[in-house]
């Protein structure tokens, strides 16, 4: 029974950082796909003298876009872990004492 309001104390403090994570991803993700879509358009619609400079402009967006998340994700997982492990070591404590 002593298990149950930890566990509730957990989601509470690991609730808004999760948030605050989907948040960020979300718009990483986002900007990501605006940024390949529009070079996939600029590919197709723009007037480029081979297929390989159009391959090479996608392939340039979609690693623009990985390492434009890679901030948010280390933001998130630092937002995250530190509730994460307070929680499990409360949580442990309490099935050691019940």
């Amino acid at each position: 029974m002593k298990m149950l309001p930890a566990f509730y104390d957990c989601l509470v403090e690991i609730l808004p950082a999760l948030y605050v994570c989907l948040v960020e991803m979300l718009a990483a993700l986002y900007n990501c796909l605006v940024e390949i879509l529009s070079a996939l358009y600029d590919c197709l619609v723009g007037i480029l003298p081979a297929a390989y400079d159009c391959l090479v402009e996608i392939l340039a967006a979609v690693y623009d876009c990985l390492v434009g998340m890679l901030p948010a994700l280390y933001d998130c997982l630092v937002g995250i872990l530190p509730a994460v492990y307070d929680c499990l070591g409360e949580y442990y404590l309490l099935s050691m004492i019940a």
